[in-house]
């Protein structure tokens, strides 16, 4: 039996990271032997919030990238091994120059890119999560995919992508 309570007895319920959870119950085999500790650890998803499928108290993160140069794909946000995150909201902020900017999102797994966001605006502040061409469902990230972002603007200097995320798992 694994003694988890040792190894996370300096943690409290909003300072324990996925991570850490998930090193120490990964090395654990599904068997009748083991049942113990499969109810401790049931028991400290649960407390954790982590068996709901619901937002995490205190899982919030801000991330803001600042991305130089047009048509280069930027990682903006990687979960962690065994984390799962909700978007919240979505924006840029263009510099220097003008035009039609196109935005776009994608989802990277294994080097492999999926676009699920297009757009072609003339704003140099976008909201794209209230643009008719955000996706009308949740949208979750799941470790290994990163959510990358790209812009395309021959005369824009830079781009500040900023997102909030909240932690589902």
């Amino acid at each position: 039996m694994s003694n988890i309570y040792d190894q996370l007895n300096t943690k409290t319920l909003s300072d324990v990271e996925t991570v850490e959870i998930i090193n120490i119950t990964d090395k654990t085999h599904l068997q009748v032997e083991n049942k113990i500790d499969l109810e401790t650890y049931n028991l400290i998803n649960e407390s954790t919030f982590r068996s709901t499928g619901s937002l995490m108290p205190d899982r919030v993160k801000l991330t803001i990238t600042t991305c130089s140069d047009s048509g280069v794909k930027n990682t903006v946000f990687e979960p962690q091994k065994g984390e799962t995150w909700l978007l919240n909201v979505a924006d840029v902020t263009m510099s220097g120059g003008s035009g039609t900017t196109v935005h776009e999102m994608w989802i990277q797994m294994d080097s492999r890119n999926v676009r699920f966001y297009y757009y072609s605006v003339g704003d140099n502040n976008v909201i794209l999560t209230t643009d008719g061409n955000w996706p009308a469902q949740p949208f979750y990230l799941q470790y290994p995919c990163k959510l990358i972002y790209e812009w395309t603007n021959a005369t824009h200097t830079s781009a500040a992508f900023a997102c909030i995320m909240q932690q589902i798992t």
